[in-house]
């Protein structure tokens, strides 16, 4: 039997990611969002794009779900990367529209790079990212999340990820 591909286990973690509210069914406490920024190493820059699916757990404790994916031309030379990832979220209670949070998490980092005549190299490794958000309340279901993380994968250098979001909570 063949190994499904790694594009077709990263479209079952976005289908995932917008899908996962389908399993709970308590109001407002689902949020699916959709988040643009960059994705910034030491070897480049790059536009990143994403979604994920959070389900708050307690009012200290939620659990997220993230597909995100990575674009990078130099020289040539094409870097597609995609990241699947999940962890806890510490929610900081606040009676405001601005709730901050930490997070953690860990992965799968898929890396493809091929041009100029070259074959297609790829490779997957174990990433593990942290960080934190905000979340804004624009309205009473949805709202704004500028977010920043650090993200690292075995053998490859440290990336840092600045996005900003739109969430809905149902």
């Amino acid at each position: 039997m063949k190994p499904f591909s790694f594009h077709t286990v990263f479209a079952l973690g976005v289908a995932i990611c917008f899908l996962g509210p389908a399993f709970g069914q308590e109001a407002e406490r689902n949020e699916v969002a959709g988040f643009a920024g960059l994705l910034h190493s030491k070897e480049a820059n790059e536009f990143v794009v994403g979604g994920d699916y959070t389900r708050d757990l307690t009012k200290l404790f939620a659990f997220e779900t993230q597909a995100d994916y990575s674009r990078n031309t130099q020289g040539g030379i094409t870097t597609n990367s995609y990241l699947l990832a999940a962890g806890p979220q510490l929610l900081v209670p606040t009676h405001s529209r601005v709730k901050p949070y930490l997070g953690a998490g860990a992965g799968v980092l898929h890396v493809s790079a091929g041009g100029l005549g070259f074959e297609s190299d790829s490779v997957n490794k174990f990433a593990a990212e942290c960080g934190g958000g905000v979340r804004i309340e624009a309205g009473k279901r949805w709202g704004f999340n500028p977010e920043f993380k650090v993200i690292k994968a075995v053998d490859l250098p440290v990336f840092t990820r600045a996005t900003f979001g739109v969430f809905y909570r149902f």
